[in-house]
């Protein structure tokens, strides 16, 4: 009896195994890594398979080794397009996000009703926005570009806001690129743009300011700022000076200076809670597409964040993967504790670069939090141990 009940636990192990493999495979199209809340399987999601995986055999089971293998250099392919156009700064949640300077004095978070928040800035301080590696466009410097601002005003500026500086000529201030007047008419060159686009006071708006054309032709240019108000169109201003590539109204690639001018009178109190820049020239179209993107703070979304990552910390496999699996999804799991039932899997080789990660965070932590353990081990001992995990690392 013992034996046969060895036996069949083996094959239900086998049997949990292959499928739980195969289960992987089905999912190839999605990382693995982003199965983590999908964990809760159970025997009903099974059944039927066996026989199925019998019939597939070798080379029927997805190659999780591959998986492990790329994901440091899929996991985040996504983001690092993102990153190459488009900067975020999002300030409902309380802390400065990277990318943010602040310079100047007073500066300060205010909690909105709906528990968000929302950075204070008082006139004459600026914020310094960190966008190095947007690539230019257009010649050296960022030509085409747009910029997104939820902003609100207690009250209108006096005269005027100046709402960004491009530092095209590196640190070398201007009087401002772009502006938000005292009747709430937002452009440049004394362009108000339509009334019924002004901004209002005391209400959260979305500033929305684009620069772009076809090219820098001479003949048959077609080159503006636009500057928009809550998805509405507000100002359309062709000048002269848009023509020239990399001219003053070109983004420098690393820096940009929110609410900065030369100028006292164009400086003004304002709050904002979420800015965004882009190395390409939204069309009207898009504009009005993303009217509300980003503009709904959830706290539901926000905890749900929250206990992900809170999930994701409490992860052995945390320190190497940004969403880590569970360990029993690793190759260097399945070797230590299912060897015997690998074959056939697609496995059975192992994989050197996750499985040398995998022993280097293990031999670590033994001997940071389990050094007790190792009483029987000298100094020579523990200087091979610490030399080996050094070279690990």
């Amino acid at each position: 009896n013992s034996n046969n009940n060895n036996n069949n636990n083996n094959q239900g192990f086998t049997t949990n195994l292959t499928n739980s493999l195969r289960l992987s495979q089905n999912r190839n199209e999605e990382s693995l890594f982003d199965d983590i809340n999908d964990m809760d399987l159970n025997e009903e999601e099974f059944e039927g398979e066996e026989e199925e995986n019998e019939e597939e055999g070798e080379g029927g089971l997805s190659k999780i080794n591959d998986v492990f293998r790329n994901q440091q250099n899929n996991n985040n392919n996504e983001e690092k397009k993102d990153e190459n156009e488009v900067r975020r700064y999002d300030l409902r949640h309380g802390e400065l996000p990277e990318g943010i300077e602040i310079i100047g004095e007073g500066v300060e978070f205010e909690e909105q009703k709906d528990g968000s928040t929302c950075l204070n800035v008082p006139a004459g301080s600026i914020l310094k926005l960190d966008i190095e590696g947007l690539k230019a466009n257009g010649g050296s410097l960022i030509n085409d570009w747009s910029i997104t601002l939820d902003l609100k005003f207690d009250r209108l500026p006096k005269e005027a806001l100046s709402l960004f500086q491009t530092l095209s000529n590196g640190e070398r201030q201007t009087e401002g690129e772009a502006y938000i007047y005292n009747n709430g008419g937002v452009g440049v060159f004394g362009e108000l743009g339509v009334k019924d686009s002004w901004i209002k006071e005391k209400r959260w708006t979305r500033v929305v300011l684009t620069m772009g054309g076809r090219g820098f032709e001479s003949d048959g240019y077609y080159r503006r700022l636009t500057s928009y108000v809550n998805s509405k169109k507000c100002a359309s201003v062709d000048r002269g000076v848009f023509k020239r590539p990399d001219g003053r109204f070109a983004l420098n690639t690393k820096s940009l200076l929110l609410f900065s001018s030369i100028k006292e009178n164009l400086l003004s109190d304002v709050k904002v809670k979420y800015i965004e820049v882009r190395r390409s020239c939204m069309s009207e179209e898009i504009v009005k597409e993303q009217a509300y993107e980003n503009r709904i703070y959830s706290f539901w979304e926000i905890n749900k964040k929250k206990k992900a990552e809170e999930m994701y910390k409490g992860l052995s496999l945390q320190p190497l993967y940004k969403k880590p699996p569970p360990i029993w999804y690793h190759p260097a799991f399945l070797a230590e504790f299912g060897d015997a039932f690998l074959e056939g899997t697609g496995l059975e080789g192992g994989n050197v670069y996750s499985g040398l990660a995998f022993f280097e965070l293990v031999l670590n932590r033994a001997l940071e939090e389990q050094r007790i353990f190792l009483n029987g081990f000298g100094h020579t001992d523990f200087q091979v141990l610490d030399f080996a995990s050094e070279m690990f690392t």
